[in-house]
């Protein structure tokens, strides 16, 4: 989709910095459009047409959270990224919540462009393109069962990305990585090999092994196809094992 053709609702509390976040997305080609609060701004969702919605969090009136509870009752409901000033959430949190996106204010304008336009491309379409980024690592998860893989390795998969342990791993986030992920049985898959950034990573209290979370950003022969189908129903975008145990204690 061209610049032109994607519809923006933009979401903050704040009126300057609104007006001014306004004019930035609108100075890039994006059609856009601005509500104060989660509610003013689920009204506009069900009226419009919206691709992508970047949203404070913290707003009277309805906040991101509620914002984003409310948008996924919707068919065919839009993307959501989070730009907020401060939160108490983690990044990890907000991607195990099904948010699609997170940038800290002042954010990097260049990266919330790009950050739209990947969104507004199917998840099938944009892990197949090749990296552009050299990976600077590569990490092998293998399991006879899917249940074994998140036994050994605290694998969980979400729509975006997966969670998993590793205590040889020294890399930060924002880091580029390859991966291999393998089954020796033969479902839901056998292989899954492509590369992806970390975005957050943890130090489980009292265990060598350190928790990261890593976004896809390419898939290798027909992994984009398998990976979408098989878990691209998810909630998560993605998800955390230590906030899954907690959820379920």
């Amino acid at each position: 989709m061209k610049n032109s053709q994607i519809h923006v609702l933009i979401v903050d509390d704040d009126q300057p910095l609104l007006k001014s976040v306004e004019s930035l997305f609108s100075s890039l080609g994006f059609h856009v459009q601005t509500a104060s609060s989660g509610k003013s701004a689920l009204e506009i969702i069900k009226k419009n047409k919206i691709h992508v919605v970047l949203s404070d969090i913290r707003m009277q009136d309805g906040d991101g959270w509620y914002l984003a509870k409310m948008v996924r009752t919707i068919p065919n409901h839009p993307k959501i990224l989070f730009i907020t000033g401060y939160s108490e959430h983690t990044v990890e949190q907000v991607f195990h919540e099904g948010i699609d996106g997170f940038f800290e204010k002042p954010f990097d304008a260049s990266a919330v462009k790009n950050a739209i336009l990947r969104t507004c491309v199917s998840p099938v379409a944009r892990w197949a393109i090749l990296p552009t980024n050299e990976a600077q690592g590569h990490i092998v998860l293998s399991g006879k069962t899917q249940a074994e893989l998140v036994e050994k390795h605290g694998l969980f998969f979400g729509r975006g990305g997966f969670c998993f342990n590793h205590s040889n791993l020294h890399f930060g986030e924002g880091t580029p990585m390859n991966f291999e992920i393998a089954l020796t049985s033969q479902a839901p898959f056998t292989r899954i090999k492509g590369s992806g950034v970390i975005k957050w990573r943890h130090n489980r209290q009292g265990q060598k092994d350190v928790g990261y979370g890593l976004e896809i950003e390419y898939l290798e022969g027909d992994g984009p196809q398998v990976y979408h189908k098989i878990f691209g129903k998810e909630m998560a975008w993605i998800p955390s094992m230590n906030l899954l145990a907690s959820q379920s204690a």
